[in-house]
C-alpha cells in the first residue's frame, strides 16, 4: 500500500512539472554524514571451568529438583518415625534401625541447611509412629490440615505400603530412610529416592577441597575394610577427572608397609575414611604429619602446608 502511494505521488508531480518552466536550482552540495561511533556490547565472558573441576550445584538447584513448578517461602515438613529406636529394632532390616536413623538424621540436617541457604523457612512437625494415639489415619488427616509439603517416613518396612499410597493420594512428596524403591511406584513424582548421607558427605568434602584448595594434591587412602565405604565412594566420584587425585588401597597390609610418594613440604590433602584409630595412627606416623618439633628433626620442613 505504501509503495503504491509513493509511486503515484512521484508520477503526478513529474507530470505537472513537464508543463512548467523548471527554475534553475542551485547545485546541491552533499555534506558527508558523520559516522556515529559503533559501540560494541561486550558479552559477559563465560568462565571456562578448570580441568577436572566438576559442576558445583547451588542450594537453589537442589530445591528446584524437588519443587520445579512452585517455590514457596515456607515449607511444612512432617516426620513420622519411631522416637524410641529400641522399639524399632524388632524388625530385621539390612541395617539396624539405629544406624539407619543416624544416617537419615544427617541427611535431614543437609536438607534443612539447603532450605536455609535458599533463604526459605520451614516448620517441622514430628509424630511418633509407634505411639498408639498416632494412628496413620489420624496423622494423615493432620498432614492434610497442615498442608504438608514433604513427609519423612517410615523407618519400619511394614509401614511403607500404606504411607506410599497415602502420599500419592494427597500429592505430598515422600522420602524414606529405607531403600525400598521396589515397593513403591517410582514412576510417580511423589516418591523421592533417598541418597545415603555418608556418600553425600564424601562428595561434599571433595567439592569443598577442590574449591578451597585448588592447588593441592588429593590423596584418598583406603584400608581393606573401607575400600567400598560410601564416604570413600562419594569422595572418589567427586574427584573423577582431577589430575592431582590419587587413590591408595591397602590389601591386607598394615600402614607400616606404606611408603609415601609425597614430600612433606608439598601441598597435600590426605583423606582417610578409616574406622580404626590404630590404622590412622600408624599411617600418620608413616606420613610424618603428626606432632613434631624442630628439636626432634631439624631438617623437617614446616608441616603447616600439609593438611590431613
Amino acid at each position: 500500500m505504501w509503495i503504491f502511494i509513493l509511486i503515484s505521488v512521484f508520477f503526478n508531480t513529474a507530470a505537472c512539472n513537464l508543463f512548467k518552466k523548471q527554475p534553475t536550482e542551485p547545485p546541491i552540495v552533499e555534506v558527508p554524514k558523520k559516522e556515529e561511533p559503533v559501540v560494541k556490547k561486550e558479552e559477559p565472558k563465560k568462565e571456562t571451568p578448570k580441568k577436572g573441576k566438576g559442576p558445583i550445584f547451588s542450594p537453589e538447584d537442589s530445591l528446584a529438583r524437588l519443587y520445579p513448578e512452585i517455590k514457596k517461602q515456607k515449607y511444612v515438613i512432617a516426620v513420622y518415625l519411631p522416637l524410641y529406636l529400641q522399639v524399632a529394632e524388632r524388625e530385621k532390616n539390612h541395617k539396624t534401625a539405629i544406624t539407619v536413623s543416624q544416617e537419615f538424621y544427617k541427611g535431614f540436617l543437609m536438607a534443612a541447611d539447603t532450605l536455609r541457604a535458599c533463604g526459605k523457612d520451614y516448620d517441622i512437625h514430628v509424630f511418633d509412629s509407634e505411639d498408639p494415639k498416632n494412628t496413620f489415619w489420624t496423622v494423615s488427616n493432620k498432614w492434610k490440615e497442615l498442608d504438608v509439603d514433604l513427609i519423612y517416613a517410615p523407618l519400619l518396612e511394614t509401614k511403607m505400603s500404606y504411607i506410599d499410597s497415602a502420599a500419592k493420594r494427597m500429592k505430598i512428596n515422600l522420602v524414606s530412610p529405607l531403600q525400598v524403591s521396589e515397593r513403591c511406584d517410582t514412576s510417580r513424582r511423589f516418591y523421592l529416592e533417598s541418597i545415603p548421607s555418608s556418600e553425600t558427605i564424601g562428595r561434599n568434602t571433595a567439592e569443598y577441597f577442590k574449591r578451597a584448595y585448588p592447588d593441592y594434591k588429593y590423596i584418598l587412602i583406603n584400608e581393606k575394610t573401607t575400600k567400598d565405604n560410601p564416604i570413600a565412594k562419594g569422595f572418589a566420584d567427586a574427584m573423577k577427572g582431577v589430575d592431582s587425585f590419587r587413590v591408595v588401597n591397602f590389601e591386607g597390609k598394615g600402614p607400616s608397609k606404606f611408603t609415601p610418594q609425597y614430600k612433606l613440604g608439598d601441598k597435600n590433602i590426605v583423606f582417610v575414611p578409616a574406622k580404626y584409630e590404630v590404622f590412622v595412627a600408624g599411617l600418620m606416623s608413616q606420613l610424618r604429619v603428626g606432632p613434631q618439633t624442630p628439636k626432634d628433626d631439624p631438617k623437617t620442613p614446616d608441616i603447616d602446608e600439609s593438611i590431613t
